[in-house]
């Protein structure tokens, strides 16, 4: 992992990347009078311990230069993704970023030689000597310049993204042959070819670490919401509607006496909400085997409605999911297409019963009277 940018201003403990040419330019952070800079940083996430190297330097420098130099921080991706960080540096979109090289395997070939499987590394230490002695190479270091015009300025070592397991570590490719590994996307398929027997965090698990987290925030959260940011949302609301700046109030409020009530969808609220999504999807993989025996058993669940929680607790967008009248309409269509279908497939038979009953008449008809 590293930090990409376009001026390379002093060395802190994490790694950055910084773009050659401002550098050249551009002295480094010093007690120094000079003019008022200020950088934009892209980094993707939230504000989390991976973005404590880059605040922390954002402090130093504004100390260092009496505030003339600026660093904004920009989370979530806001300028861009993290797969296009190099392409919008370059461009001029901002001036720095973290980067890691997995994402950009066809860019930067010298540099993805640290994310080879199975390199000796057998201590953190030893990482991060060998992450920083091949930031400097200079045919590394040489390749990022001489296409983004950016240079590596200190290296973010991420030790939680190693192996870990109990037991005797394996030192072969054989030894991963019958292992249970947890892992996704490229890693899972590479310890399958090796025999190992993948094991993935189902959607239960997904919600049920949510749940713990939505547990522990509950009490402080809920007293935000309540006391806090509840009055503040009304209180605007009041002022908005003073000022004649609201939309018309649409009758269903009109109706309701023009009383709401306010729904928070944050991340943090959906944590909260976690446990329904949980309670569902046990419910449902309990009941399973009773539908097996008894499939009547499912018309106890409204499965439109699982549906529209399941997707409001993961926080899916509503625009993905279908009105109630469009739903109705489709199913009505598709009704209409299959009573159709069941005719067509009962009109042979119908005609060929109508055929024998014909021939039957007219057999009667011909026949000599007795």
């Amino acid at each position: 992992m590293s930090w990409m940018g376009k001026v390379a201003v002093s060395a802190v403990a994490s790694a950055v990347i910084v773009s050659g040419a401002a550098a050249l330019t551009s002295a480094y952070a010093q007690e120094v009078k000079g003019p008022k800079v200020t950088w934009k940083f892209n980094v993707w996430g939230k504000k989390r311990a991976f973005t404590a190297d880059v605040e922390a330097w954002s402090k130093y420098l504004a100390a260092k230069t009496g505030g003339n130099f600026k660093l904004k921080i920009y989370y979530g991706d806001q300028l861009g993704g993290k797969k296009q960080n190099l392409d919008n540096i370059k461009a001029g979109v901002f001036e720095a970023s973290k980067v890691c090289w997995a994402y950009h395997a066809g860019k930067n070939q010298s540099m993805t030689v640290l994310n080879l499987p199975f390199l000796p590394m057998k201590s953190f230490e030893i990482q991060r000597k060998a992450s920083e002695a091949i930031h400097k190479h200079p045919i590394a270091a040489g390749e990022v310049a001489k296409k983004w015009n950016v240079m590596a300025f200190s290296t973010s070592n991420l030790p939680q993204y190693e192996f870990l397991g109990r037991g005797r570590a394996p030192e072969k490719l054989e030894n991963y042959k019958g292992m249970t590994v947890r892992a996704l996307g490229g890693i899972a398929a590479a310890m399958r070819k090796l025999g190992a027997s993948i094991a993935t965090m189902t959607a239960t698990e997904v919600l049920q670490r949510a749940q713990e987290k939505g547990a522990l925030l509950a009490p402080t959260i809920g007293r935000q919401q309540g006391e806090m940011l509840g009055p503040l949302i009304e209180r605007e609301f009041d002022v908005l509607d003073a000022q004649g700046m609201l939309p018309p109030i649409p009758d269903v409020l009109v109706e309701a006496q023009e009383e709401y009530e306010i729904e928070y969808v944050s991340p943090l609220s959906r944590a909260m909400r976690a446990e329904e999504g949980v309670g569902i999807l046990r419910t449902l993989e309990m009941v399973q085997p009773i539908a097996a025996v008894d499939p009547g058993v499912m018309d106890n669940f409204n499965t439109d409605e699982i549906t529209r929680i399941l997707a409001e607790t993961n926080g899916a967008p509503q625009r993905i999911l279908r009105g109630d009248d469009e739903v109705a309409a489709m199913r009505d269509q598709r009704n209409q297409a299959e009573s159709v279908q069941a005719g067509l497939s009962a009109a042979p038979q119908a005609a060929d019963a109508a055929l024998k009953v014909a021939q039957i008449a007219d057999m009667g008809q011909l026949a000599p009277p007795q």
